[in-house]
């Protein structure tokens, strides 16, 4: 494992979430506010879980072809 420091997930503040559905031209009631802020909070809790993956160890990958075959 790595010696540089991980400090512990904090809790996800989002702003305005209304300001940043508009931006993004999708406009939501406040239920689905909610269910959207929600949502954020899930994904963005899995993505801090990948904190604790090691990779110290893992090669990282020099080639990759993305055509389908």
């Amino acid at each position: 494992m790595s010696d540089i420091p991980v400090p512990p997930p904090a809790p996800r503040q989002f702003g305005d979430l209304a300001a940043l559905t508009g931006m993004a031209r999708l406009p939501l009631d406040e239920e689905r506010l909610k269910a959207v802020g929600g949502i954020l909070a899930d994904v963005y809790g899995i993505l801090d879980v990948l904190d604790d993956v090691e990779l110290d160890n893992v090669l990282p990958a020099t080639h990759f072809d993305a055509r389908w075959e």
